[in-house]
């Protein structure tokens, strides 16, 4: 009787972990940072609207402006530079956006396009969880090029059903002015 006790604790210990293994996750800049060159609320400059360089997972190559998510505007140069909030003003074309982020001890900005959590209970979400996060960070590298690091993850459960999917992209634009 006790070693059928030990035995269904064990199984059920091994299943527990197998669990949260599969079911972690992390974030990180993934840029080097012999590569990086830190921005602040002085910065500004133009950059190309297709990238040289891009690289991730789960994603397809976008330009500067669907970056953004506008995807009804052609551009052949984006500006970017920051209000006297500390708000990153996007430009192109005749048409100027504004997005509120803050600037990061690492030297980076930070903002987001969505960033919608629903966790039943709260913590730990074993009965409801929903997310739809899109976040965005931009740097420079030390030849001036833009760095864009977008990641983003939509997904959901319900007790033990869950479903959805993520990604990251790094792309890097070419300064055309400034």
């Amino acid at each position: 009787m006790r070693n059928t006790i030990h035995v269904k604790l064990k199984r059920s210990l091994i299943y527990l972990a197998t669990i949260l293994i599969l079911t972690s996750c992390g974030t990180g800049l993934r840029i080097s940072k012999s590569d990086f060159q830190r921005i602040d609320n002085h910065f500004s400059g133009t950059f190309s609207d297709t990238s040289f360089k891009s690289k991730g997972k789960n994603y397809q190559p976008l330009t500067l402006t669907q970056i953004f998510e506008v995807f009804h505007i052609k551009a052949k140069t984006v500006s970017l530079q920051f209000n006297d909030s500390g708000y990153l003003q996007v430009s192109f074309n005749d048409s100027v956006i504004i997005y509120h982020g803050k600037f990061k001890k690492r030297g980076y900005y930070e903002f987001f396009l969505s960033k919608r959590r629903i966790a039943i209970p709260p913590l730990i979400p074993f009965i409801y969880g929903s997310r739809n996060i899109d976040r965005i960070r931009i740097g420079l590298t030390k030849n001036n090029a833009l760095i864009v690091y977008n990641w983003w993850v939509v997904d959901g459960n319900l007790f033990l059903f869950a479903g959805g999917g993520g990604g990251w992209s790094i792309d890097y634009f070419n300064r055309t002015g400034n």
